[in-house]
């Protein structure tokens, strides 16, 4: 069979893709209760046979009728008690990536199947539990002389240390998911091998935030960085206007941005003046309400533009430009659409090589600027939605006007009232003895 005649069977085949990657099948198996519910995905790929072409259909309608029980399907379905290296690529995806609503969804499946090519030359078969840690260091070595970093100079740079973690955690991901499904070996008493992350050597203050300095005396302003990224979206027009518009969202909410475009018109009350954070919407699985203040509620009007219900609240006013967006909806704003425009303005701003200024600066900011006006911190935790109080301390030590204040305050406690008196009077310089008098 022509490998046309491949591909012609390939698009009549429901659910079934030619992965652009790596040439592989891949099928989506996906069902949902309502139009108002999200769809429940899960993924499988197969090398492109015919007869895996039958597997697929055959895997993607078990896998169907079981999300419609309410139960699920492996991805990998293998008869033996040990994944192939493959195999436990597929349920990784299957449990982890593809439930992923960000990049990161395209990036781990990329990274993934990097470790798949790499553990598997020579025997398209072998099996996950044959994976040592010698065989992970030379795959790291391996990633080290990559050059499929950014471009620079028109030379595309290596792999950062940050970036072949990414890499290294996605293997991790595929012997977890093995072990998980107790599908790692046949021996039970052989357990994954360490992964040899690298050390990387980050500053003490990963908490990036807008920087603002000014003058006290002159009330100069020296440093706006919130007001100079405002000023570049104006520039660029209505697209970056919305992009603005998300930045101050996040800025004076402090929700991540994934919480942010999961939020449906429903969960804003103007009445009340609140937005509801539903705890499957956000990282730490809180739910909790904030205040909308004047400048979070214009944006929100922006956005709501007459919608009402479960409709998604972030949705752009403005028909998407490249192909590329139109393919996964006009107007929409997604992970991958926010993440662009903003290195675009921190380009601009001559904050290209900054990693840590992010779209989540923004979350930092406001956490940062709460406890530097003397917000207490069990307060803040509560808006933040942090677990554990130590999250929001880690804040405080990046803030040396807000632990200065400390100083002084310690100062108004009685017993340093007194006592400080007295180390003062001790400290008051006595008259010089007079030698030879007497």
């Amino acid at each position: 069979m022509t490998d046309k005649n491949f591909e012609a069977h390939v698009k009549q085949t429901k659910g079934c893709t030619i992965r652009n990657d790596n040439g592989r099948l891949q099928f989506e198996a996906k069902w949902r209760k309502s139009s108002t519910d999200k769809y429940q995905r899960r993924y499988n790929s197969y090398e492109p046979t015919i007869e895996n072409l039958l597997k697929g259909v055959e895997w993607r309608e078990r896998t169907i009728e079981a999300l419609k029980l309410g139960t699920d399907v492996p991805a990998a379905g293998a008869a033996d008690k040990c994944f192939s290296i493959t195999e436990a690529y597929n349920q990784a995806d299957n449990d982890k990536w593809s439930k992923n609503d960000s990049n990161w969804r395209t990036i781990a499946t990329h990274h993934g199947w990097s470790a798949v090519q790499w553990f598997t030359k020579g025997n398209p078969e072998r099996k996950i539990d044959t994976v040592t840690y010698s065989d992970i260091i030379e795959y790291r070595n391996d990633l080290d002389n990559r050059r499929e970093g950014r471009v620079k100079n028109g030379v595309k740079e290596k792999l950062s240390k940050g970036t072949i973690n990414k890499y290294l955690r996605c293997l991790e991901s595929m012997l977890k998911v093995s072990v998980k499904h107790g599908r790692f070996s046949a021996d039970a008493t052989k357990q994954i091998p360490e992964i040899p992350f690298y050390k990387e050597n980050k500053s003490a203050n990963t908490r990036r935030c807008f920087e603002f300095d000014f003058d006290p005396e002159t009330k100069e302003i020296i440093r706006d960085e919130e007001g100079e990224f405002y000023q570049w979206c104006v520039s660029y027009g209505e697209q970056y206007l919305e992009l603005k518009k998300l930045v101050q969202l996040g800025m004076y909410t402090g929700i991540r941005i994934g919480a942010i475009l999961k939020l449906k018109v429903s969960d804003i009350n103007f009445r009340r003046g609140t937005i509801s954070i539903r705890k499957e919407i956000d990282k730490t699985d809180l739910a909790r309400v904030i205040k909308i203040s004047p400048v979070v509620r214009d944006v929100l009007k922006y956005f709501v533009n007459n919608r009402v219900g479960k409709q998604p609240l972030i949705v752009s006013r403005i028909d998407a430009i490249l192909n590329r967006e139109k393919k996964v909806g006009s107007f929409q704003w997604n992970h991958s659409k926010v993440d662009r425009y903003f290195k675009k303005i921190k380009t601009r701003m001559g904050l290209e090589d900054d990693v840590d200024f992010t779209f989540h600066s923004t979350r930092h900011t406001a956490i940062t600027r709460l406890l530097e006006n003397g917000t207490p911190i069990h307060l803040v935790k509560a808006w933040a939605g942090h677990t554990n109080i130590s999250t929001t301390e880690n804040y405080i030590t990046t803030n040396v006007s807000h632990v200065d204040q400390l100083s002084n305050r310690l100062l108004e406690h009685p017993a340093s009232i007194v006592n400080s008196k007295q180390l003062e009077t001790e400290a008051e310089p006595t008259a010089p003895l007079l030698v030879g008098r007497g």
